[in-house]
């Protein structure tokens, strides 16, 4: 194969990383830029002698792509934002607007365009700004007066 085969290669397997993400594409198209650029220097490399380098360098480039994945994660598989997916806990600390008066320690609290159940043992009426402090089985929001 020649280098210009090698480079489309490469190239075609970075691009295929946009259409399935994570499946660590890239690392082998970066391979086939290496292979490119030994072909360009090295014209009379046999095929097998080619795919041969092209596994190995392959299997290098995986591993620099696993420690690089590695520094975005922490030891335990967390990540900086530990709430990404958990909608309620962002919303700790975070103020709302009541919009239904207080009856029995139950109410409800408007968060962007959706409304919330929330349970507080405060007295606020409907239009009253209110303190996330917690959140309770997942879906009611505990509140608190705003300081």
């Amino acid at each position: 194969m020649s280098y210009i085969e090698w480079s489309a290669l490469g190239i075609l397997l970075i691009l295929l990383e946009l259409f399935a993400p994570g499946v660590y594409l890239i690392w082998f198209g970066f391979a086939g830029l290496v292979m490119a650029g030994l072909t360009f220097f090295n014209t009379e490399l046999t095929l097998t002698v080619q795919l041969l380098s092209f596994s190995l360098i392959s299997v290098v480039m995986v591993c620099i792509g696993f420690y690089v994945y590695a520094l975005y994660l922490k030891k335990d598989g967390q990540t900086n934002h530990p709430f990404l997916n958990d909608r309620s806990a962002q919303l700790v600390g975070k103020t709302v607007k009541v919009t239904a008066d207080v009856q029995n320690g139950q109410t409800k609290v408007a968060v962007g365009d959706t409304v919330w159940l929330a349970q507080t043992d405060e007295n606020f009426k409907a239009g009253d700004e209110a303190l996330v402090i917690g959140v309770q089985k997942g879906v009611i929001l505990l509140l608190g007066k705003k300081e």
